[in-house]
């Protein structure tokens, strides 16, 4: 009987030990907080024990760095959603973060730690956590075939005010990128004209709503990058209508400080943070 209770002592002392690492034990990680294992494991969101998750703020975000201590972490991001232990090697994070259109978004942060418990690894998913993107009609921000800043519609104000809006509410610290897109009517040369002078004008007017100018970039793709395709052969007022979603702006909003991290493998199912 003694011998036996020995035994269900060892076994106790094993299992509360083992739940001491966490109940996301899932990965191999190596002494440097690397992944050795193939691919990364995830928790089930429904497992989280903070239900919902948190919302970070962008300053909070910008915080996140390599050998970060385990009481930084806390004091940046709070404790872990999913119940690891002070011996974990990774600790994970749902987070939840609002879009542009009023949406929210819900992501999974992974911390890997070294044998020193110090973060090292920082991985995201889905791959675009951060980022947002959308397309924002020409024809809704300009009048036919113009591009200059008292060319844009009263309605195209409206939705360049409310993207301004968003982007000072969430810190006015995101990176906007500025693309734009026009049909195939008209020379090459003229189309990629317009489109860039569209997407700088976009700019400026967001700069003169409070967005932080350093944080914008503009660029033009002219024709070359269409979203549908249409009959050349239709009467050209109906040829117009049928090509109006390529005439655009396309929007992408990052929300990780370019300064302290680096986006790596967009198209993976997940991505990494690491400093430059």
């Amino acid at each position: 009987m003694k011998k036996l209770n020995v035994v269900m002592l060892s076994t106790f002392v094993s299992i509360a030990f083992t739940g001491c690492n966490s109940v996301v034990d899932t990965n191999q990680i190596n002494d440097e907080g690397n992944l050795v294992s193939k691919d990364l494991k995830w928790p089930a969101i429904e497992e989280a024990s903070l239900e919902g998750g948190t919302f970070p703020s962008q300053d909070e975000i910008d915080l996140l760095q390599k050998n970060l201590t385990r009481s930084q972490l806390k004091k940046i991001i709070e404790h872990p959603h999913f119940q690891e232990r002070f011996r974990a090697k990774e600790w994970n994070y749902l987070f939840n973060f609002n879009m542009s259109d009023g949406s929210i978004k819900q992501c999974q942060l992974k911390i890997l730690f070294d044998k020193n418990y110090r973060a090292q690894n920082y991985y995201l998913k889905p791959a675009d956590c951060l980022h947002e993107k959308l397309n924002l009609s020409a024809d809704m921000l300009f009048e036919f075939d113009k591009s200059g800043f008292n060319d844009i519609r009263p309605e195209g104000k409206k939705e360049l005010e409310k993207l301004a809006n968003y982007v000072l509410k969430e810190g006015n610290k995101a990176q906007l990128s500025l693309i734009g897109h026009t049909d195939y009517m008209g020379s090459d040369d003229y189309n990629q004209k317009l489109s860039e002078r569209r997407a700088a004008t976009i700019g400026d007017y967001l700069i003169t709503q409070g967005v932080n100018p350093k944080n914008i970039t503009t660029a033009g793709r002219g024709e070359k990058e269409p979203i549908k395709q249409c009959d050349k052969k239709l009467e050209k007022t109906r040829l117009k209508e049928c090509l109006i979603t390529n005439r655009r702006v396309s929007v992408e909003i990052k929300r990780y400080s370019k300064h302290k991290i680096v986006w790596h493998d967009i198209n993976m199912t997940y991505s990494e943070l690491r400093n430059k």
